[in-house]
């Protein structure tokens, strides 16, 4: 799962720990220092043609929610006074964007053991994701700049954080879900809201700074899990904060209360609220088909999803 994911300069989270992960293969590292504290030096890794590839985060459990912290420089000659642009393309499990970066001036920051090269300040860019839904991360260069990456991973801790359900701003129809506890065997019972159609829209109203939490199961899930690919199309204050692509399995343990309907198992992304009040409008997104033979040499097909889909959201604040 996981998500791609927006960049937040203030982050609302404490940090219970930074660790540097190095990418797979014999990728070329560099160090570089700052200019005034000389004896702290960092590592970084050059991104050349074939790109930088991470698959080991470390020793996390599986419930831990981490956040990949990426800084991005480009490597420059010291006399170059102009400020500089660049971008590069992230996927993390396979779900990809393009970051871009610019109005980025020479760094206090310089190579070690390369007189007359410097670096620019980092662009710096954030991805979410729990640490049992991670498979990989690739980072590739979209244009010729000299471009070196440090890659750092965060715990998040959400224990001192308290949580609570957000409705609609349009009281909309909640349908509640019954879940079996494993631990006691008691039914627990909680309201969700459903998209139906493709057009269907939720719309909520939440104010900042604060994290919300966006939850989420598909109706009649396949036994197959491959067949539960879904997603989500988020909106904050109009603009398109992206797509959250999702795969699920069904539940053992969840129903709808009304009709017994069987659901998957719940899955989730976090959003960062910055300072203010703002407006989330969440809708299904779509796929695109590009192993149909039936369109071959045409535009992708959009593959849309039939099932319903039932959302619940939650924002945290510190107690």
């Amino acid at each position: 799962m996981i998500l791609l994911y927006k960049f937040f300069i203030l982050t609302f989270f404490a940090l219970l720990f930074a660790k540097p992960i190095n990418p797979i293969g014999t990728e070329k590292s560099v160090l570089i220092s700052n200019s005034k504290k000389k004896s702290k030096n960092y590592k970084y890794y050059e991104l050349d043609k074939s790109g930088l590839v991470f698959e080991d985060l470390g020793s996390f459990s599986n419930d831990d929610s981490l956040r990949i912290k990426l800084y991005i420089r480009e490597v420059i000659a010291k006399e170059k006074k102009e400020k500089q642009k660049f971008k590069v393309d992230v996927s993390l499990n396979g779900i990809s964007e393009t970051v871009s970066f610019k109005n980025k001036s020479m760094g206090k920051h310089l190579l070690k053991n390369r007189p007359g090269w410097a670096t620019t300040d980092a662009g710096i860019w954030f991805l979410d994701v729990k640490y049992s839904d991670f498979k990989n991360l690739r980072i590739n260069r979209k244009s010729n700049e000299k471009l070196i990456i440090r890659t750092v991973v965060d715990k998040i801790d959400r224990s001192k954080l308290v949580s609570r359900t957000i409705s609609t701003i349009n009281n909309q129809k909640k349908y509640k879900i019954d879940t079996k506890s494993q631990k006691s065997g008691k039914l627990i019972s909680r309201y969700w809201y459903k998209l139906e159609q493709n057009s269907d829209k939720l719309k909520f109203e939440v104010e900042g700074p604060t994290s919300i939490r966006v939850f989420s199961r598909i109706s009649n899930p396949s036994h197959n899990s491959k067949a539960n690919d879904y997603s989500l199309f988020i909106k904050e204050n109009g603009l398109d904060i992206g797509t959250f692509s999702f795969s699920s399995e069904l539940s053992s343990l969840s129903n709808l209360n009304e009709t017994g309907e069987k659901v998957s198992k719940w899955r989730t992304c976090w959003i960062n609220v910055p300072k203010g009040k703002h407006y989330y409008t969440i809708s299904k997104g779509s796929f695109f088909s590009r192993e149909d033979s039936y369109y071959a040499n045409t535009q992708d097909a959009i593959i849309e999803d039939s099932s319903n889909t039932y959302i619940r959201v939650k924002r945290y604040d510190k107690d």
